[in-house]
């Protein structure tokens, strides 16, 4: 039997233009067991704070310093840290705990291990005449007479000058340092740190 050629071509031309599709349907059980459901590929990756840093530390000068400033600010927050105020103004309120507690050092009384403070002390050699009151390991020179009697008063002395006078010799006396003179009856008693810091 011939098969007529025009019929032929119209077949062939209809399974040209003719696309088979098929497809397979799975079951919700089956779907679960066969079909990946993990896209792995499209998660986010964690990194750790090592990691971080690793590359903060690589790139560190790239980084703007915009970005430097940032991390500070957001970090100053965080901790609730007085950053703001500055090292100068650190350094400052530590300058003036110091200062406070080397005041608090300097207005400690200091003692000779013999004499008493306030003792009245002079010179062995009768040719010298000056005499010093003993405060807080000092010797102050006394720079008159009337100040002497006014540091017997203040101090009740009623004993005779040489019952009360300790005299010592020139390399006794050179021993303790010298502090500030007292040239009015209001300099006799003045404060430890005075006397403890005096360079005279």
């Amino acid at each position: 039997m011939a098969v007529d050629k025009n019929i032929m071509d119209e077949v062939l031309r209809e399974s040209e233009n003719n696309i088979s599709l098929s497809k397979t349907v799975y079951g919700k059980n089956n779907a679960k067991k066969i079909l990946d459901e993990e896209f792995t590929e499209f998660l986010l990756q964690t990194k750790n704070y090592k990691e971080f840093f690793n590359l903060y530390d690589s790139f560190f000068y790239n980084i703007p310093k915009s970005i430097h400033e940032s991390f500070i600010y957001e970090s100053r927050n965080y901790l609730n840290y007085p950053f703001s105020i500055g090292k100068g103004k650190i350094v400052e309120k530590l300058e003036d705990q110091l200062s406070f507690l080397q005041e608090q050092i300097d207005s400690i009384e200091r003692h000779h291990p013999f004499f008493p403070n306030e003792s009245v002390l002079a010179n062995k050699n009768p040719s010298d005449n000056r005499k010093y009151l003993l405060q807080s390991n000092r010797k102050r020179l006394i720079n008159s007479t009337k100040i002497f009697y006014t540091i017997k008063t203040r101090l009740k002395i009623t004993k005779p000058n040489n019952e009360f006078i300790l005299y010592l010799s020139i390399g006794g006396m050179n021993g303790i340092l010298d502090g500030p003179p007292i040239t009015t009856p209001n300099e006799i008693f003045i404060g430890n740190e005075i006397i403890n810091t005096y360079n005279g």
